[in-house]
């Protein structure tokens, strides 16, 4: 416990969110901002922006598919449908 009576888990946000991202592998979502290739970018997922990266280059407002992840950001895989329009 850290001396002000909180874990230390509780003072890191990004551990915490390396805990949840698994469960984002398989959804669909929406590009908020622009993914060039090999560089991050954001998605929206279950209402949040999560970091995310890609292999291409992948516009605002775009669908992708989460393939996988790490502790800090997504791998997302852009659809090549017309799912309507995007969240953003």
């Amino acid at each position: 416990m850290a001396k002000d009576g909180r874990s230390k888990r509780a003072r890191n946000p990004r551990s915490s969110l390396g805990k949840i991202l698994h469960h984002f592998v398989g959804e669909i979502c929406c590009v908020t901002k622009p993914i060039e290739s090999g560089k991050r970018g954001a998605v929206r997922i279950w209402g949040s922006d999560v970091p995310a990266k890609c292999k291409e280059e992948v516009r605002r407002g775009q669908w992708v598919r989460v393939i996988s992840h790490t502790k800090e950001f997504l791998h997302v895989k852009p659809l090549n449908v017309w799912l309507g329009s995007c969240c953003c």
